[in-house]
């Protein structure tokens, strides 16, 4: 962060100190991970609106069902709008003043061992799922 423009800093300085010890950033996750899983019911095969309600499961003007064409587009804004909202977010933040340089993460490879721990973690589990006989 220290590298980024002085108008940026002075704009995410707020947004960029660490969450403090406690209940928040546990609930922050748990109310962040109830539209993915709400999204997921809608856009894969066995989703509990997929399998429940005719529309997603229908098809479009192919053969297609509707569910299939929600997963890739949904792929294709997400990214697309999450750089959007990087560009536009630190000009209508107040500045603040930003210090000159960060104190330097304790365990920068913490979060993204984490990530990948996970991100392996689901892979191993959806395929044993996928090639599970049934």
């Amino acid at each position: 962060m220290s590298q980024a423009p002085r108008w940026v800093r002075e704009r995410v300085v707020a947004v960029a100190r660490p969450p403090r010890p406690g209940p928040l950033p546990v609930v922050s996750v748990l109310v962040g991970e109830a539209p993915h899983l709400v999204w997921d019911a809608f856009t894969h095969h066995d989703g509990f609106a997929v399998t429940r309600l005719p529309w997603p499961a229908g098809s479009l003007w192919t053969d297609m069902p509707v569910h299939q064409f929600l997963q890739p587009g949904s792929s294709v804004v997400g990214p697309a709008v999450v750089p959007w909202w990087c560009a536009h977010y630190p000009r209508g933040a107040e500045p603040t003043p930003a210090p000159a340089r960060f104190a330097p993460a304790r365990r920068p490879w913490l979060p993204v061992t984490g990530a990948f721990l996970g991100l392996l973690a689901h892979g191993v589990v959806r395929r044993r799922r996928l090639t599970s006989p049934r």
